[in-house]
């Protein structure tokens, strides 16, 4: 997204807010997957315990993260909308987009 397309102002650091906030949520998933999970295992943590650490991190990631790296993104496009910084066509694909979870 070319960003220095859009004007300085409290919804661009809102939408960018938004993205940056997404990368917790989706960093602390990656954890659970790639570390915790593994280590549960060969720990030998009960099948629930691991069912609740996958279901957590799937909704940090899949519901948290991209919903904030979504909504700032919308943000961000229909900033750009508005100065006609971009295209029809690109303006429609880039909503779409973004409201199906880009």
């Amino acid at each position: 997204m070319p960003l220095h397309y859009i004007h300085s102002s409290a919804f661009k650091t809102f939408g960018l807010g938004l993205v940056a906030l997404g990368i917790a949520p989706d960093l602390t998933a990656e954890v659970i997957y790639a570390f915790i999970i593994p280590l549960g295992i060969q720990a030998d943590y009960s099948l629930e315990t691991l069912a609740v650490l996958e279901q957590l991190a799937m909704h940090l990631t899949g519901f948290l993260g991209n919903g904030l790296y979504n909504m700032g993104g919308l943000i961000l496009t229909l900033l750009l909308i508005r100065q006609k910084s971009i295209s029809h066509p690109m303006a429609a694909i880039g909503i779409v987009a973004w409201l199906l979870g880009g």
